[in-house]
């Protein structure tokens, strides 16, 4: 029996204050979380960690750390490291289990989880709480859910290690599976219709912008779009001679910014890539080394294209990046369409301003702090009623017109903010911009922990918008505006605005633009075949049939009567010749009874790989209107307990809808109403019974009798996406349709 049982959470820090956060379920920093790709992108220790194909919550396979075999040999796993902020907030989740007979009788190092946190130069800072100590779980498979902060302002990277037994203290074998460590992170949209890499998919017909080294030639006849690709001519797998290429075009990136680098792969059929040495590096350079890089590895494809991806953010020193790829293989490959797409523009919420009173609409200077030469105007304004003039009248001189902004707003769940405001200077007017500037200053504790500075130049009367986008600092616990006014003469500000970031499903220009270059691109995978359950045509006669279908047997006060018959008239049934006849009577004693019937599987069956359940049927007229008509799914016991998904249909859709004859009910499986640990479709992996009926109450729609006849069930996979969904999917249906269209259009806010 699965099941999972969450652990109290414990927050790992790696030094500082403590703060909630929701998390994007979206954005999983840890690859190969199930082992279903082995040891790819782990670390392990060379005893006493293994890959399990026994047992797994997820896939075929799972991590194991046994020392069965070798008692006084630490295991362990420990994966890559993940570049992360100071203050990032993230969730660290998995499931583990240890079998019976598993003891632990050290301290909490016996068995741990951890998120380790290492500064720039690779230093373990060394501050990170470990998860101590995992529980015995006996068998059973619990999940664990931990919140760990990056606080420490040194930090730069994270890890995460799972060891055991680490002084000869433990005995036994644990599991792990389904290893996340999810983010915080706003996601991130790229320009998919713009590429920084000139050539990426060899469509001049040569390697112009690449440096071919070795095993590498143009290929005209396999490609994943276009006319041209790279074919790589290696073939020996493990020898000494690698298919190696480097991109050239150093393309012109800006520092601290981020970028989705893709290219399509393709291994012939039958050919081994040695995932060991293949890799693409993306390389980031500066004075002749190499300060930065991304190893993304491509692994066998056996003759169909993959689409291999990386997010990646540029160092903030860096004067050049490239690509460098080698190929180890026992046999041909293919490389083709890489690309470099740039973040697209962060869109602001314009409707949001966080500054009270940034047009001086009160009509005088509440929320500013007003030094010297300035007063309120209602003669020249940008928008609305007032503004703030500037009277200075000496450029240069000692009077200088002196404001500041101190409405204070809270800007915490922000982590980048644009500063707009209204200038003009009257016609005529020079301002000096050596010392006139709009200082947006961060402070904390007192001290100015950064500023960003806008400097206003003359306008000759027209009102102009100044613009700053501003990365906000860490720590920052205060904000304000400090305007200093230098010019031979008058001038005004108005709409002062400090705007925050729109959220998730708000969308303007930047993300129509992308949707165009997208416009009917997928990321179909093939589907599971539909699975029929029955379609009642294979039962030779009523014996065979109440061997698999019959109704639910028991003695309670409070369910009505039932039986189930098999119909043989090719007339009555929706298709074929055979269908179920469910006729019911829930006028139970009780005010609310139910009654229903089932179908027992003789093995566990797995319905978490499909999408909809399809039944078809049949309400005959005057069928009593029950409360509820409802499906549920049992996992290994018929129990309460065992219950693991209902799906209802209410009064007006169940048993009395009209009109009658047959129609197909579809249910979304993702839609059930889970329990019994059950959290998500992909839990319904141990299902060992189906059962239907109905719910009545005398003191709501009443309840009586009636028949509905059910045919051709059966469960659908109706989408299956790959793991390069097209950015503006919007409905994660695989496809960027008109669908997509209309959800940015209900919360569209471009101009």
């Amino acid at each position: 029996m699965k099941y999972f049982a969450v652990l109290s959470m414990l927050l790992l820090v790696c030094s500082g204050a403590v703060f909630a956060q929701n998390y994007n379920m979206e954005d999983d920093l840890v690859t190969n979380g199930g082992a279903e790709d082995d040891f790819n992108v782990w670390f392990h220790s060379e005893t006493n960690s293994y890959i399990s194909t026994e047992d797994s919550t997820e896939g075929s396979k799972c991590f194991e750390l046994s020392n069965v075999e070798n008692p006084y040999d630490q295991a362990g796993i420990r994966s890559q490291r993940y570049v992360v902020e100071p203050d990032e907030a993230f969730l660290f989740t998995f499931k583990y289990k240890t079998l019976p007979g598993f003891d632990k009788f050290g301290g909490p190092q016996s068995l741990r989880a951890s998120v380790r946190c290492f500064d720039s130069d690779n230093n373990y800072i060394g501050a990170a709480s470990s998860v101590n100590p995992l529980e015995v779980t006996d068998g059973e498979w619990v999940t664990a859910e931990y919140e760990a902060v990056v606080a420490d302002p040194n930090a730069a990277e994270v890890d995460i290690r799972i060891t055991m037994n680490t002084f000869a203290d433990a005995d036994g074998t644990v599991r792990f599976d389904e290893i996340h460590l999810y983010t915080s992170r706003m996601p991130v949209y790229y320009d998919t219709s713009e590429n920084l890499f000139v050539n990426g998919g060899f469509e001049t017909g040569d390697f112009t912008n690449w440096n071919p080294i070795n095993l590498t030639e143009i290929n005209s006849s396999i490609f994943s779009e276009g006319s041209y690709s790279c074919k790589f001519t290696t073939t020996d797998d493990g020898g000494a001679e690698y298919g190696k290429i480097n991109h050239t075009t150093r393309p012109s990136v800006t520092p601290g910014g981020k970028y989705l680098f893709k290219c399509d792969f393709k291994s012939e059929a039958g050919i081994t890539v040695a995932s060991s040495i293949t890799r693409m590096v993306i390389r980031f350079w500066e004075s002749g080394s190499v300060v930065s890089d991304y190893i993304v590895t491509p692994t066998t494809t056996d003759g169909e294209w993959q689409t291999i991806s990386q997010e990646v953010v540029v160092p903030d020193s860096l004067d050049s990046m490239d690509v460098y790829t080698v190929m180890n293989a026992d046999g041909s490959c293919y490389m083709d369409n890489m690309r470099l797409h740039p973040e697209m523009p962060t869109v602001y919420d314009a409707s949001n301003n966080l500054f009270v009173n940034g047009g001086f609409e009160t009509g005088d200077f509440t929320n500013w702090n007003p030094i010297n030469l300035v007063e309120i105007c209602g003669s020249e304004v940008s928008s609305g009623s007032y503004s703030s003039k500037f009277t200075t009248t000496d450029d240069g001189g000692a009077g200088l017109g002196k404001i500041t902004h101190q409405s204070y707003p809270d800007f915490s769940d922000y982590d980048k903010l644009l500063f707009e405001c209204d200038f003009k200077s009257e016609a005529g007017v020079t301002v000096s911009s050596a010392n006139t500037r709009f200082q947006i200053r961060f402070w904390d504790s007192g001290s100015v922990v950064g500023n960003v500075q806008v400097n206003p130049e003359t306008t000759n009367g027209e009102w102009v918008t100044l613009s700053e986008e501003i990365i906000v600092p860490s720590p920052a616990s205060r904000v304000d505006v400090f305007c200093v006014m230098n010019a031979d003469g008058a001038c005004y500000m108005d709409n002062m605005s400090l705007y925050p970031p729109l959220g998730m499903g708000s969308y303007g220009v930047p993300h129509l633009k992308n949707m165009a270059g997208e416009w009917l691109t997928n990321d179909f995978q093939p589907l599971e075949p539909d699975e029929p359950i029955d379609d009642f045509e294979s039962y030779a006669d009523p014996n065979a049939f109440s061997g698999s279908w019959s109704n639910t047997s028991g003695s309670y006060a409070n369910r009505g009567t039932g039986s189930v018959s098999l119909i043989t008239d090719p007339a009555e049934a929706y298709s074929g010749s055979q269908a179920l006849r469910w006729t019911y009577d829930n006028n139970g004693s009780e005010e609310r009874s139910w009654v229903e019937f089932n179908t027992l599987f003789a093995e566990s069956v797995d319905f978490g790989v499909y999408d909809e359940i399809h039944v078809w049927l049949n309400r005959h007229p005057g069928n009593s209107e029950e409360e509820l008509l409802y499906f549920k799914f049992y996992n290994e016991t018929v129990s309460q307990e065992g219950i693991q998904a209902v799906y209802t249909l209410s009064a007006e859709d169940g048993s009395s809808y009209s009109p009658t004859g047959w129609t197909e009910w579809v249910i979304d499986l993702n839609d059930m109403n889970f329990q019994s640990g059950a959290s998500e479709k992909a839990d319904l992996d141990n299902v060992v019974g189906m059962f239907f009926g109905v719910v009545g109450d005398d003191t709501t729609t009443g309840k009586g009798s009636g028949v509905i006849d059910f045919d051709d069930l059966s469960f659908v996979d109706t989408i299956n996406c790959g793991s390069n969904q097209p950015v503006m999917d919007l409905n994660q249906d695989c496809e960027v349709d008109f669908e997509d269209f209309v959800i940015m259009g209900e919360t569209w806010v471009g101009e």
